[in-house]
């Protein structure tokens, strides 16, 4: 009887740690959400330098509008020790406030993408996104200016998941190579 006891209960938690790892794996995705605007102190920036500092691997940041020069900062901190690729709307950048020029001076890798037409008709590079790690997306209406920190009413949402990130992460890719 004593034999068959120990297989059974081997066997049982095996079972067990196989299930635990298939749950783990399938794990439904951790959303949170942060809204602005969060006047002088800045709060989104905040958190948006935080999830840039905890980058292991690679970063990629796809933004209509980026004026936010502490978030261009971290970056530039950043690529010192992970990939980091921003693409960037080609008309947005001529901005007095760009930060392009600091990116691109800094050592990221910065591209362009530069849609056909002009004017207010003319379509618009407009995602605000960023992927980090393969792991972590930011994005929702903000883009990476001050304002939208300090004044404007806008959104982020950090979506923890992988398969939702490849998706971000399939997008850049593509328009990584239309970028100039």
């Amino acid at each position: 009887m004593r034999r068959c006891f120990w297989p059974a209960l081997s066997a049982a938690l095996l079972c067990a740690l196989c299930a635990a790892e298939l749950s783990s794996m399938n794990a439904a995705p951790v959303v949170k959400a942060f809204f602005s605007p969060g006047g002088k102190e800045r709060p989104m920036g905040k958190m948006i330098v935080d999830q840039l500092e905890s980058a292991q691997r690679e970063i990629v940041v796809a933004m209509y509008q980026f004026t936010y020069p502490a978030l261009a900062q971290a970056l530039i901190k950043m690529s010192k020790r992970v990939k980091v690729r921003v693409i960037l709307d080609a008309h947005q950048v001529k901005s007095s406030f760009g930060q392009e020029k600091t990116l691109r001076d800094g050592g990221v890798d910065v591209r362009l993408l530069d849609l056909p037409g002009g004017g207010a008709d003319a379509p618009k590079f407009h995602h605000k996104y960023c992927v980090i790690d393969g792991q972590r997306v930011l994005t929702g209406s903000y883009n990476w200016t001050v304002l939208a920190d300090e004044e404007n009413h806008e959104n982020v949402l950090l979506v923890e998941d992988a398969a939702t990130a490849k998706l971000f992460q399939d997008r850049f890719e593509k328009l990584w190579k239309e970028a100039k």
